[in-house]
């Protein structure tokens, strides 16, 4: 059986990742996420240098992406230097029922993302998902397991007296 997964993320880690989903007989890559307007549109396989197409194209729809509903996202976005776009990205993926592995670095983010000087963000947080839900998605981080309430704490910010 294999494991339906999006990629997240082209660059210069999603490159390599995307190439294994490609090529795994384990996995079946039913998306791919590009931030990119020069990546949206185009075939899988050529974002990652293979010459046979996939017939999976890059776009940047959150919600297309989501309603495939994958078992898992691997997540290899740059996300230390974007730590407030990034979190809520992945709240949403964990609250769509979604396993993700990520290469985010996971204590630079939560430092960035804890700092008393970031902006706090407008909207409320994605919940994670509850009992009526497909299963209840895990976070995995530079070879760290957590649970998606992890996200909640980077969000919030470092407790105040």
């Amino acid at each position: 059986m294999s494991h339906r997964v999006v990629q997240w993320g082209t660059g210069n880690v999603g490159f390599h990742s995307l190439r294994h989903l490609i090529r795994h007989p384990g996995y079946e890559l039913v998306g791919v996420h590009a931030h990119s307007a020069a990546k949206q549109g185009k075939d899988a396989a050529r974002l990652c240098g293979l010459d046979e197409d996939t017939g999976i194209v890059a776009t940047n729809d959150v919600d297309a992406l989501l309603a495939l509903k994958p078992d898992a996202v691997v997540y290899t976005v740059k996300g230390e230097t974007r730590p407030h776009e990034v979190i809520p990205e992945l709240e949403r993926i964990l609250a769509s029922g979604a396993n993700v592995a990520s290469s985010v670095r996971s204590w630079s983010m939560c430092h960035l993302a804890s700092s008393p000087t970031r902006p706090r963000a407008s909207q409320p947080r994605a919940r994670t998902p509850s009992s009526g839900s497909r299963r209840r998605a895990r976070l995995a981080t530079n070879g760290r397991i957590s649970s998606p309430a992890c996200l909640g704490s980077l969000r919030s910010g470092p407790s105040r007296p």
